[in-house]
């Protein structure tokens, strides 16, 4: 029996962005990497039957802060990120009401790099093609109401930035939320 449906969910994000600005502008341990933020999902799609449903979505990444001290002076910059995707989605039931979920597509990734303080470098915006991945459990709590837990992983995203020096560098980032949320199904 075939249904649409709609969804969406909270929870916790996190990356390794920050990773990458740490090794371009300072290579000690005075460098604070924030690397968990809180994100959001809204997704939507077509179940084909309880099987088998291809699947699109919105996801907010979150954004991650990196700071150090740099020749005396407080240097901070940060990576917010947010992805979309679509992907095919199988199920696996263990009973009526409860199943696994697993979903692997393509999507894209848009990460806004800022300078917020001392780096004296431009601001961009990269947008790049990632592999999408999810594992996740659901409850079907109403006849039209699924409870969903989710872990979408949005990999080998890139960001640029600059050099002090004006140069131009690209470093690789991973994102992954952990979410529940519900959906509605039609």
């Amino acid at each position: 029996m075939a249904e649409v449906y709609v969804g969406v969910g909270a929870g916790l994000t996190h990356s390794n962005a920050t990773n990458g600005i740490d090794e371009v502008y300072v290579h000690d341990s005075t460098g604070q990497k924030d690397q968990t933020d809180v994100g959001a999902i809204i997704y939507g799609g077509y179940a084909f039957n309880k099987y088998l449903a291809v699947e699109a979505d919105v996801v907010d990444m979150g954004s991650y802060t990196w700071k150090a001290q740099n020749n005396g002076a407080t240097i901070s910059a940060k990576v917010e990120a947010q992805g979309y995707s679509v992907g095919v989605v199988g199920t696996y039931p263990l009973s009526e009401k409860f199943g696994l979920d697993g979903k692997i597509g393509v999507g894209a990734i848009d990460q806004k790099f800022r300078c917020l303080a001392s780096c004296d470098i431009p601001d961009t915006d990269t947008t790049t093609t990632v592999l999408v991945g999810a594992i996740g459990a659901h409850w079907d709590a109403l006849q039209n109401l699924r409870i969903r837990a989710s872990y979408e992983h949005l990999g080998g995203g890139h960001f640029k930035a600059y050099y002090s020096d004006g140069e131009k560098f690209t470093k690789t980032a991973d994102f992954g939320l952990l979410y529940a949320g519900a959906e509605l199904r039609f």
